[in-house]
């Protein structure tokens, strides 16, 4: 590892995405799943794939619905899940 010592002013700010952006978009997502489709989610420079999928679960759970996620090579894929089509 190695670092520099900077002037704070000459630092970039930070871009935080809200917990509450996040969960309206996750809520969206879900919202618009239907059978026989899903969701490509591209990830921010902020997102991970493991903190996306968290979200879209937790929206489904609040939505009394079933999702199935996945990622692959940087992209998050969201599904109804199986058992929520039948």
């Amino acid at each position: 590892m190695k670092y520099t010592l900077i002037d704070r002013e000459k630092a970039p700010t930070e871009s935080i995405q809200t917990t509450s952006e996040r969960r309206r978009q996750s809520e969206q997502i879900v919202s618009a799943l239907v059978p026989g489709k899903a969701a490509k989610i591209e990830l921010g420079p902020k997102d991970t794939a493991r903190g996306v999928k968290a979200s879209l679960t937790r929206a489904a759970k609040r939505q009394n619905r079933q999702v199935r996620s996945w990622d692959i090579n940087g992209v998050v894929y969201a599904e109804l899940d199986q058992s929520e089509i039948r």
